[in-house]
């Protein structure tokens, strides 16, 4: 009698569970990390930013984790303007050329997956140096002498040897 009551007891929590298995939704399909972390955003990186300021001429190649899934959007950091849209290629790869003069100093490519880069844009080959936001504006002067406007942004410039 012990051992029958044992055996029922295990039926009758087995059978509760399985009625309240639709009520979890466990069976809702894989579960992805992605989808419990609110906080996850694209990784975008920039590997180039080059302007030809003879004819204004804008290339830009990026890179995203999200590969095809995100659109990427380029502003001038300056002004907010919007540049252009770029083309998703394959794999992780985005690019855009186009048109604007001036030449812009600072780009900001965008996600729709929620990410960001922002860099420099050369007016050579070469990867383009990040930017990163700073909370205190750092006033410059260029090379002539001529103060430069406070600009929100603090360059973390590499040691180059040319």
């Amino acid at each position: 009698m012990k051992s029958t009551n044992r055996l029922l007891i295990a039926l009758v929590v087995l059978l509760s569970g399985l009625v309240a298995l639709p009520q979890v939704q466990l069976t809702a399909g894989v579960v992805s990390w992605q989808r419990f972390a609110n906080g996850y955003e694209d990784q975008i990186t920039v590997t180039r930013a080059r302007c030809d300021p003879s004819d204004g001429e804008l290339e830009v190649r990026a890179l995203t984790s999200a590969g095809g899934n995100a659109t990427l959007t380029v502003y001038n950091t300056d002004t907010n303007a919007f540049i252009g849209t770029l083309t998703y290629v394959g794999g992780n790869e985005h690019r855009g050329d186009f048109v604007t003069l001036p030449c812009p100093r600072v780009i900001t490519v965008r996600s729709t997956q929620g990410g960001s880069a922002t860099v420099l844009v050369w007016d050579d080959s070469g990867p383009p140096i990040t930017v990163t936001p700073s909370a205190s504006p750092v006033p410059t002067v260029t090379p002539t002498g001529t103060p430069v406007p406070p600009s929100p942004y603090r360059l973390h410039l590499p040691i180059v040897s040319r």
